[in-house]
């Protein structure tokens, strides 16, 4: 009789017990579920936002070039002389940089992996016209100070002049070189942030004017 009491009530414990418990099961796998989508959103969030961050450091960089290319370096283009007649340049603010590692998830999307790669070109090309331009702007000045000292035609001796050449020809290869490359991956940038991040907005073409 004993056994089939304490039988009895196992079964009923059991019957009253599954509910909660299975309630309890459903509720833990909700909120898993429920975290898992929430670090999912936050983390393209945080992918896009990275994205378009890299687009406006294209766009600064551009800017960049872009007027100092109007400013200065257009009007010499056709001058024989530029080597001579382009005065120094000086950078009057920093430009930001390419954050690479927030980029990093381009790298698992096949066919795109290559982007990251194209973005970072573009980045070291504005890098090194940039040196380049202060580079020449350096030796230039000192140019002009020993010019000041002992006369422009004892200044601009053989060696001189040939390695102003060099460096001016050098500048306005390496700013073309840089513009292009940084209007090419804005606009392929641009189509991979769309395609992968359907809902957003990246930054337009119009925006900045390429």
């Amino acid at each position: 009789m004993a056994d089939k009491t304490e039988t009895t009530w196992l079964f009923e414990f059991i019957g009253e017990a599954w509910p909660i418990t299975l309630a309890a099961f459903l509720g833990a796998f909700a909120a898993f579920i429920f975290q898992k989508y929430f670090e999912s959103v936050k983390q393209k969030n945080l992918d896009f936002s990275s994205g378009k961050r890299a687009q406006f450091v294209l766009v600064s960089q551009f800017t960049a070039l872009s007027n100092l290319n109007k400013q200065y370096l257009n009007d010499k283009r056709e001058d024989e002389n530029r080597f001579l007649t382009l005065h120094p340049i000086t950078l009057h603010h920093e430009i930001m940089s390419i954050h690479v590692e927030s980029l990093l998830y381009m790298l698992d999307d096949g066919k795109d992996a290559d982007l990251l790669n194209k973005i970072l070109i573009a980045d070291q090309k504005f890098k090194t016209a940039v040196g380049v331009l202060e580079q020449r702007s350096n030796y230039h000045s000192d140019f002009q100070h020993r010019a000041a000292e002992i006369g422009v035609e004892k200044a601009l001796d053989t060696a001189t002049t040939a390695i102003l050449t060099d460096m001016t020809n050098s500048l306005f290869d390496c700013f073309d070189d840089a513009m292009a490359a940084n209007k090419e991956v804005f606009e392929q940038l641009f189509t991979y942030l769309k395609n992968k991040f359907p809902k957003k907005v990246p930054l337009q073409y119009e925006e900045i004017n390429l």
